[in-house]
Formats: structure tokens, sequence, C-alpha cells
């Protein structure tokens, strides 16, 4: 294609192209590489103009650092239907000028923690997020989010994303691309599942607990639970695990319910003693 320069708007979508090499600059505006054999990002830094970018439907696993440099008027990126299971922190760095990005349809498990200036429609539905981080949101009122079909952790991780749901209604989108704020559901932990996360209640989430976690050092001593923890985990009142933490308000009841029984055994106590006082030690005193 070097000859024609005056080429806007070229379509090699349903071929079995393994390897694409855009080594030669042209005045292309918008490109569809989608259903091919295609296995990683081709280079493509000389189309400067390029504008839209397709790229659905192919075999692509990883996003190389790098992958788009020089596509600085590139405004609709869309590579769903892959394999893309990890988003580098910088990947779209380049795009400035960045609008519609679409990453549906993958195995994405964690998305980056940078904010995307500009953004005004992301779609991650069909991925394996448990979380999206809160810079991602920022500010971005205008952002319209597609999240559904993930496995979405409503604890502290994602207490931002509901609360930006329902500061932001009808920015949501559903399945069949309508707005619908109860799209994205919960997964974890068990007795939220199925529930829409702008539906999980706010004070859910106990006060200090940190969003996120990092899992422990393999040296570090794993922590000991006390008996009544230990009980309420052994009986399923508690949920444990990576996808899930203990609810706050069950171990705060359990715990005043276990002061409650020590109380009153006390208090028995106290009943025996005095009326062991009264009946045998005074009686015995006097004589």
């Amino acid at each position: 294609f070097g000859n024609l320069s005056k080429l806007h708007y070229l379509d090699l979508s349903d071929n079995r192209l393994g390897r694409l090499e855009g080594d030669r600059p042209l005045p292309l505006e918008w490109l569809d590489l989608s259903s091919n054999a295609l296995t990683t990002i081709p280079h493509l830094g000389n189309l400067t103009h390029l504008r839209k970018l397709v790229l659905d439907d192919n075999r692509i696993a990883d996003l190389h650092q790098g992958a788009f440099e020089g596509l600085v008027n590139l405004t609709e990126l869309s590579i769903r239907g892959n394999a893309i299971g990890h988003v580098p922190d910088r990947i779209f760095h380049p795009l400035h000028n960045l609008r519609h990005l679409n990453l549906a349809s993958n195995r994405i498990q964690d998305f980056p923690n940078v904010a995307l200036d500009g953004l005004e429609e992301l779609d991650v539905s069909q991925n394996l997020l448990s979380s999206l981080p809160p810079s991602l949101l920022g500010n971005a009122a205008p952002l319209r989010l597609a999240l559904h079909g993930n496995p979405w952790v409503c604890d502290g991780r994602n207490h931002h994303l509901s609360q930006w749901i329902r500061a932001n209604p009808g920015k949501v989108r559903g399945p069949n691309g309508a707005a619908d704020d109860n799209a994205a559901v919960c997964s974890a932990p068990l007795q939220l599942n199925g529930v829409p996360l702008v539906r999980v209640p706010l004070q859910s989430r106990c006060p200090s607990e940190p969003p996120t976690s990092s899992p422990p050092s393999p040296g570090a001593a794993k922590p000991v639970d006390d008996a009544v923890t230990a009980w309420a985990r052994r009986s399923g009142l508690l949920l444990d695990g990576r996808a899930s933490r203990p609810c706050c308000w069950p171990q705060l009841l359990l715990h005043c319910f276990a002061f409650s029984l020590v109380a009153l055994q006390l208090c028995t106590l106290f009943f025996y003693t005095l009326g062991f006082y009264r009946r045998l030690y005074r009686p015995l005193k006097r004589l």
C-alpha cells in the first residue's frame, strides 16, 4: 500500500493475517484488522493519522509495552474477543486523544492503576476482573462503563466503584448496550452473590479495613484468630480467603454475644458464692 497516498480507510477483516507491519507512512484514518490470526499488536507507529483501530477476534494474548507508540491521533481502539490476561501500566500512555476503549471478552484479571484522561467510554465486560482502581474513575463523570460478566468482589476494594455508580446514574451499560446500573453484580462474598454492585450497602465495609491487601510473604506468620472468630469461621458465619473478607458486623455481634455469656457466668458464680456464704459459712462461723 506504499503508493496509495490517498488511502484513508482500509478493511482487512476476516482474513488469515498472522503478521502485519505498517512500516511505511500512510494517511490511514481507519483500519480494521478484526477476525484474523494476529497474536500480537502489529507495529503501526508510522500511521500517525490513524483515528480508529479495530483488532477484534484475533489471538492476541499480550500487550507489549510500546505497542501503541506513535498513534497520537487515535480516538477509538477495540481489542475485544482476544486472550489478553494482563494490561501493562503505561500501555495506553501514548494515546492522548483516546476516547473509546473496548477490551471486552478477554481474560483480564487486573487493570492498571492509572488515569485515562479524556476517556469517554470503557468496555471491560466479560473478563475476569474483581475490582477497578480508583484512579481510573477519578472525576470522570462523562465516562460510560460496561462492567457486566466480571466476578466483582463487593468488599472495601470496590467501595469507590459502588459510590461512582450511585453518583452517576445511567453511565453503566448492560449487555444490550442500554443504560443499566444493575448490570454489574457481585460474585463474592457469598452473602452478596448476585447482588448488583450499586445496591451493596456502603456501611457493610469495615472502616478500618484497607481497600486492598497484599499477599503475605512465604516466611510471614499466619495471623491467629481468637476463639470466637475461629468458631465463627468453622460455623460458616464468617468468610475468609482472597476473594472475600470477614464481615465486621457479624464478628462484632459474635463478640458481644460471647461477652454476654461470660458476664452471665460471672453473675451466676457470684450468686452461688453469696448463697454459700449465707447458708454454710456464716452459720459455721457462729459455732
